[in-house]
């Protein structure tokens, strides 16, 4: 279930995995939230490619999987895309799943 995940953050950064002896790590109970995304590039996870999304309304950094860009560049969530520029920038409700030992951000269904 969606509530029973833990949203680890460092700052206004939401990690994919942490040790748990890391104080730095502040862990938030899982939420639903609207917002306007915009890609910033990836990374290499510990077996996966994370992509990085940059929340446009308080500068808060997400990962999600590839599956959210696989989705919203075919359109499947409906974003709101009006030029070409914006192919990048993502606009909907998110939450976030774990996936593996990563927690990552997805569309809210």
């Amino acid at each position: 279930m969606k509530n029973q995940i833990q949203v680890p953050f460092i700052g206004d950064k939401q990690v994919t995995w942490f040790y748990e002896h890391n104080k730095s790590v502040k862990l938030v109970d899982n939420y639903t939230f609207k917002s306007t995304l915009r890609y910033v590039g990836f990374s290499r996870g510990r077996s996966a490619l994370n992509i990085e999304w940059l929340d446009l309304s308080n500068n808060k950094t997400y990962h999600s999987g590839m599956s959210l860009l696989d989705e919203s560049l075919k359109g499947n969530n409906n974003p709101s895309v009006s030029e070409i520029a914006q192919i990048f920038q993502i606009e909907g409700e998110f939450t976030f799943k774990k996936q593996g030992t990563s927690i990552l951000l997805t569309y809210a269904k």
